[in-house]
Formats: C-alpha cells, sequence, structure tokens
C-alpha cells in the first residue's frame, strides 16, 4: 500500500492496529505516516511536535521526556519523505531492491 492509501484505509477504519495488520507494514511506521499526513494526533505527537518546533534535538526531546530516541522517532514528521512515496531515498531504492532479491530466491 501506498502512504494515500493508508491513509485512506485508516479513515475508513479508524483503527492504526487493523490499517497496520491490513497493509502489512508495522504499526510504529503506519503511525508516522498518519502523522505525516494529518491523519492522526495524539498527546505525545502534540509534545515532541512542540519540542522540535522549539528546535530541540530527538536526544533532548527524548531527553525531557523520558522516554527513547526512537519513540521521538516514531513520532516526528517523515523528513526524507513519507513511505512509498513518488521519489524514494537512494537507501529505500536499495533495500527495495535487496527485498526483492531476497523474495526471489525464498521462492
Amino acid at each position: 500500500m501506498t502512504s494515500e492509501e493508508i491513509v485512506a484505509y485508516y479513515r475508513s477504519c479508524g483503527s492504526i492496529r487493523q490499517t497496520a495488520r491490513e497493509s502489512g507494514v508495522a504499526y510504529s511506521k503506519v503511525r508516522k505516516i498518519l502523522i505525516s499526513a494529518g491523519a492522526y494526533t495524539s498527546p505525545r505527537a502534540r509534545q515532541i511536535a512542540e519540542l522540535t518546533r522549539q528546535g530541540l534535538s530527538p536526544r533532548e526531546i527524548a531527553e525531557a521526556l523520558q522516554v527513547s530516541e526512537t519513540t521521538v522517532n516514531n513520532y516526528q514528521l517523515y523528513s526524507k519523505g513519507a513511505y512509498g512515496g513518488d521519489r524514494p531515498s537512494p537507501n529505500a531504492v536499495r533495500l527495495r531492491r535487496f527485498r526483492d532479491k531476497h523474495k526471489k530466491t525464498e521462492s
């Protein structure tokens, strides 16, 4: 599913968990897609967005909120482009080739 399809599915069902199951995308990635699209927010997402706007680094935000940097990253907007977008990063292209190659060898 593309980011747009994930957002549309979430809007129809209202559940991040259901959207993750249906799309085959991890729960945290679905949440990040939805936050980036403006389709979902939460108190934690708003806290992190505000601290990001204030110029704090992910490490500083993590320390301030007593959470991991991974948690901070999972709630921040995509900065290098959205998941499944039209213009994937060079690393995303490499990962896709790698996964495709391994899918073919597993078959």
